[in-house]
């Protein structure tokens, strides 16, 4: 079944596995584009970098080897992606925001994150990582990158877990937006 909510004029729908499915999943080869701008390095590693990024700050220490492990999983996910071999739901998942350039969010379920609460004890857990990215019909062989973050999860609050990860969706939708004036970068 598929959940829904509304907020400001934007219906937001998380699609089960019978929903149109990504490009990503097509099994023909597409262009993964990070709509910010790679710099001085590839579109991937511009979106791996990012996805660092969420897994930062509040305590949380990365080691040489865990930190090389999470940088291969996004990568490869990404890569996989950009093969068309994504599987659909458990590594891609359509969100349906109610206008063109439909929405995907690419999945990491299991990413080991070693975090230091204030009082110095340590604890383990797994952060849900999503890579958000548009497929304009206008450009059909490239998968747009435009926003990644953390779901997280409050255990005794469904409302909070669902009101944050649709805030993070309608971030995505204004980048994607306010990236299609430049053609998402994309000559």
């Amino acid at each position: 079944m598929a959940g829904t909510a509304t907020d400001q004029s934007l219906t937001f729908m998380m699609l089960p596995m019978s929903a149109p499915t990504s490009r990503c999943s097509h099994h023909l080869p597409v262009i993964y584009v990070w709509a910010e701008g790679a710099g001085e390095v590839t579109d991937i590693e511009a979106a791996v970098n990012s996805l660092m990024g969420t897994l930062r700050g509040a305590g949380r220490q990365w080691n040489p080897y865990s930190e090389s492990m999470a940088r291969a999983e996004f990568r490869q996910r990404l890569l996989t992606a950009e093969l068309g071999d994504l599987v659909p739901v458990d590594e891609v998942l359509r969100l349906v925001t109610g206008g063109d350039g439909w929405l995907y969010e690419i999945r990491w379920q299991d990413i080991s994150v070693r975090r230091v609460q204030p009082n110095g004890s340590v604890e383990y857990y797994d952060a849900q990582v999503r890579a958000l990215h548009g497929e304009p019909p206008r450009l059909p062989q490239y998968l747009i990158g435009v926003h990644v973050h953390e779901k997280l999860h409050w255990s005794d609050d469904d409302s909070r877990t669902e009101d944050e990860q649709n805030a993070q969706i309608r971030i995505a939708v204004k980048k994607f937006w306010a990236f299609e004036p430049s053609n998402w970068g994309i000559a």
